[in-house]
């Protein structure tokens, strides 16, 4: 199967440079960008000198990019849609790691980004592809929306609640920390050493772009219609996420139920493990892996449950799930070309 990456200089594009030129499916690999167009791969990512040697290309025009078999797009919003247009639907499979495409409703897109989408009077054909939760759909699909890393996170761990009625869909606060890689890879000073080290950097806790995205799938995933109140926060960590959810259990609920809606969705799952009440995930744990670690407590005396949930934002937040797309798309097995093991 021959393979593309267009925007392999980011964070996210080299992951997915990383998992793909090693996979057992992939025959032929080209990665793509405009701002490293014949530079070697290795000389920006030594880390995986002697595994990809493959050099940047100019991104190619639409007609070009058709002759692949699969396109991924780690490129920035905005950017997605241009070379979705410029491909065309009908085309080679299509995995955008982009916001563009996350939206059902393309007027929620201009709500959350600001900006008119290219394809706001057509259908979106695009599947969301939060793998564990809508397997079904994205067999055999061409179109993929990968989704953001906050809400892998957090979606992974409340769907699952929200689809047995097991929380109060009305009350959910979510407090997240991400490390630096996730900003992506460009130099604002507040991504400098000086400002992040030895600090925490709460941002956008209003109007961040992913609280329209998590919104918006729930209702797609569930047909609950939540209000979420979210607040990521800016850590000094390479890499990781970790989301604390908090809520309330429905009246007639009790633990129990949430430790058996977790292990009716994710019992038999690969990548997603669910620890036993009491026990928290923490970053170290998934870190270099595809691996999302769910963990929960009842806090009694405020009536409070409180979920934590990790992954690596480059990988289960990203390229890993991506892979995992292309996996379940073309009907190879799942796991192929993932790391399951954190690096610890």
């Amino acid at each position: 199967m021959r393979g593309a990456i267009v925007g392999a200089s980011g964070y996210s594009g080299a992951e997915l440079t990383r998992l793909l030129a090693v996979h057992q499916k992939v025959s032929e690999l080209e990665i793509f960008s405009n701002s490293l167009a014949g530079e070697m791969f290795d000389e920006h990512y030594p880390n995986m000198a002697g595994e990809v040697g493959l050099r940047y290309q100019k991104v190619p025009d639409g007609i070009t990019l058709r002759g692949y078999d699969v396109v991924f797009l780690a490129t920035p919003a905005g950017a997605a849609m241009s070379l979705v247009r410029d491909i065309g639907l009908d085309g080679p499979s299509i995995i955008d790691l982009s916001a563009d495409f996350r939206y059902l409703d393309y007027g929620l897109y201009k709500f959350w980004y600001g900006k008119d989408h290219l394809f706001q009077n057509e259908e979106n054909k695009f599947i969301y592809g939060l793998t564990e939760l809508n397997r079904e759909a994205l067999r055999g699909a061409r179109l993929v929306s990968n989704p953001g890393c906050y809400p892998t996170s957090i979606l992974l761990a409340l769907v699952p609640l929200l689809r047995g009625e097991a929380i109060v869909e009305k009350e959910v606060i979510c407090d997240a920390k991400s490390g630096v890689s996730g900003a992506g890879r460009k130099l604002q000073e507040e991504y400098l050493f000086y400002r992040c080290n030895e600090n925490i950097v709460p941002y956008r806790p209003i109007r961040h772009s992913h609280i329209g995205e998590m919104e918006h799938q729930t209702y797609n995933l569930t047909g609950q219609d939540i209000r979420l109140s979210f607040t990521p926060h800016l850590v000094p960590l390479n890499r990781g996420i970790l989301s604390t959810i908090y809520c309330r259990l429905s009246k007639d609920k009790d633990v129990a139920e949430v430790e058996e809606r977790y292990s009716r969705s994710y019992g038999e799952e690969p990548f997603v493990q669910v620890l036993q009440s009491g026990r928290i995930p923490n970053i170290r744990d998934v870190v270099g892996s595809n691996s999302c670690r769910i963990g929960y407590i009842y806090d009694e005396r405020a009536g409070i449950l409180k979920i934590f949930s990790s992954l690596d934002n480059l990988l289960k937040g990203a390229a890993g799930q991506a892979v995992q797309n292309m996996n379940v798309m073309f009907g190879f097995p799942e796991t192929e070309g993932l790391p399951r093991q954190a690096l610890g």
